[in-house]
């Protein structure tokens, strides 16, 4: 038995947590949440910069020309772009299905090689798990309800796994710009300050009298010429 583990807006696929169940074993799988999210200062950024999309974005910016898609989803992240890519590569214009399967682009290098275009969202869930097991004791039957020493009305070749969260806590991530035009402009007139003395008060005496005086000196000189 195969079970997947993932978040309930992403089409399940290579994202997904696997765990395998072996029959006849009793598993515990705990499961440790983190979350990634992008402050409001990070959609100012241009894409290329920041390096993501923002699902509302995804409409307009990757989806803006296509007139059918082959995978429908709610909200827009990197594993559905991946799956609907995928899809989209899955015609019948492909005679050979091994051809198929190997040209399934399945990471973003790959993605960069076909027309998909994904990019990875700024909001992103991630669901890492860990796992242990143990095998069932034979003595011990499994009626559907409960667990007994009788054989009677029993299931065979069953096992049991449990799902849980490892703590009532998750881990938060945060993307922000650390460093903007204003942090740039308050660290360049601070270090002018400091090591030359330099301050706005400056620039202003800089303008008055290497440009504003000097015109209109000048200006006065010429005057003077002139009615003489």
């Amino acid at each position: 038995l195969q079970v997947m583990i993932h978040y309930s807006f992403d089409y399940p696929d290579f994202n997904a947590e696997i765990q395998l169940v072996r029959l006849n074993s009793q598993h515990f799988v705990t499961i440790n949440p983190a979350e990634m999210y992008s402050k409001s200062e990070v959609k100012d950024l241009k894409i290329s910069t920041r390096k993501c999309i923002f699902s509302e974005e995804a409409d307009k910016v990757l989806y803006a020309n296509v007139k059918e898609r082959n995978l429908t989803f709610t909200a827009y992240s990197y594993h559905n772009c991946l799956a609907e890519c995928r899809a989209t590569f899955f015609d019948n214009s492909w005679p050979d299905m091994n051809q198929k399967q190997q040209n399934f682009p399945k990471t973003l290098d790959d993605v960069n090689k076909v027309p998909c275009g994904c990019i990875p969202d700024c909001l992103l869930y991630y669901y890492p798990i860990e796992s242990s097991f143990g095998t069932l004791d034979n003595t011990v039957y499994y009626n559907g309800v409960s667990f007994s020493k009788s054989p009677g009305n029993t299931t065979s070749n069953y096992s049991v796994i449990h799902i849980f969260f490892n703590d009532l806590v998750a881990f938060q991530y945060r993307r922000s710009v650390n460093y903007s035009w204003r942090n740039v402009f308050a660290s360049f007139g601070g270090l002018l300050g400091l090591f030359a003395g330099f301050s706005l008060m400056s620039i202003f005496e800089f303008l008055y009298f290497f440009i504003i005086r000097v015109i209109t000196d000048a200006c006065i000189n010429s005057m003077k010429h002139s009615n003489i």
